[in-house]
C-alpha cells in the first residue's frame, strides 16, 4: 500500500487524499498553521471556542463548531464528510470514533522537543509541493530570527520567571508550551531552585527566586477579567532584580496559550520576546 510522506505518522484504516480539500481541525495550532499556509479555506468545523482573537478569520457562518474534544458530535461529523481530520494527543476511545469518521492525523508536541515538533506537524500540515515550499520557508524564516535572539539573549544572560495571573492569583507553570520555547529553544536563563511542578507562587517563593525578569500572562477569562493590579506585584517582588531593573512586564495574553502554538503563533511570541528583551 501506498504511504504518502507526510503522512508516516497516521494510524487508520481509511487511505487519505493526497491533497485533502474538506478538513476537520481540532487543534487550534494546526489551524494557525493551515491558514498561513493559505489552506484556511478547506476547514470545514474547528472549536470555535478556543481560537485566540488573532485566528478569527477563520471563523464563517460555513464552519461549523466541533465544540470541546470531551463533547465531540460525531453524528455531525459524519455528516460533514471530512477528508481529514487533525488533531492534538487524544484519548483513545477519542481518537477510535474519529478515525471511523475520517483518516485521523493526531500532531503530538512536547515541549521538551520544541522545535523539533513544530517543525514535523508544519511539514505534515503541507500536502503538496507549493505548500511544503512554503513551509520550509516560514520554518526557515523562524529559525533565523530565533538563532538572532538567541544571540542578543545570550549577550544579556539575565533569568527570567514567567507567570500566569489569574484573579490575583500568580502561577507557575512548567508544563506550559511556552516554557519549552523560552527556555529550551531561545535558551533564557531559569531562576535557581524553580519547582518542577505546577504551583501559585508565595512571596517568599518570588524573593528565594530572585528573577532577574518577570514576565505575567493574565489568563483570566474575558468574562470575569480585572486589570492587573501592576503595584501589588512589584510590591511582592520588591527587592528582586527585575524589581529593581523595571523589568516586570504583561504579555499579550492571548499569544501566550499553555498549548502548542502553529506558526502564526509562534512568530508572535518571538516578535513579543523581542520587544521585551
Amino acid at each position: 500500500m501506498k504511504i504518502w510522506a507526510w503522512a508516516a505518522l497516521l494510524a487508520t484504516s481509511h487511505v487519505l487524499a493526497q491533497t485533502p480539500e474538506r478538513m476537520v481541525v481540532l487543534d487550534v495550532a494546526a489551524a494557525d498553521t493551515l491558514q498561513v499556509l493559505g489552506s484556511a479555506d478547506k476547514i470545514i468545523a474547528l472549536p470555535k471556542a478556543s481560537l485566540p482573537a488573532y485566528l478569527t478569520p477563520l471563523l464563517s457562518a460555513h464552519t461549523v463548531d466541533t465544540g470541546p474534544l470531551n463533547k465531540l458530535a460525531y453524528s455531525q461529523l459524519r455528516q460533514i464528510k471530512p477528508d481529514v481530520i487533525y488533531a492534538p494527543k487524544l484519548a483513545s476511545a477519542t481518537q477510535t470514533g474519529l478515525q471511523q469518521i475520517a483518516p485521523t492525523q493526531v500532531l503530538s508536541f512536547s515541549p521538551t522537543s520544541y522545535w523539533q515538533d513544530v517543525e514535523r506537524n508544519t511539514l505534515a500540515l503541507a500536502s503538496d509541493a507549493t505548500t511544503q515550499n512554503l513551509a520550509k520557508q516560514r520554518l526557515h524564516g523562524l529559525q533565523q530570527q530565533i538563532t538572532t535572539l538567541q544571540q542578543r539573549i545570550d549577550s544579556d544572560n539575565r533569568s527570567l520567571l514567567v507567570l500566569e495571573h489569574q484573579q490575583g492569583h500568580y502561577r507557575w507553570r512548567p508544563q506550559a508550551a511556552y516554557q519549552g520555547l523560552l527556555y529550551g529553544v531561545l535558551h533564557i536563563k531559569r531562576p535557581v531552585n524553580l519547582p518542577t511542578q505546577e504551583q501559585e507562587v508565595t512571596l517568599e517563593q518570588l524573593q528565594t527566586w530572585q528573577p532577574e525578569a518577570l514576565w505575567v500572562i493574565d489568563v483570566s477569562g474575558a468574562q470575569q477579567r480585572q486589570p492587573v493590579d501592576m503595584s501589588v506585584l512589584e510590591t511582592a517582588a520588591r527587592g528582586t532584580p527585575a524589581a529593581q531593573q523595571q523589568r516586570i512586564k504583561m504579555l499579550q495574553a492571548e499569544y501566550w496559550p499553555s498549548v502548542a502554538v502553529g506558526l502564526q503563533g509562534l512568530q508572535l511570541q518571538l516578535d513579543e520576546v523581542a520587544r521585551e528583551w
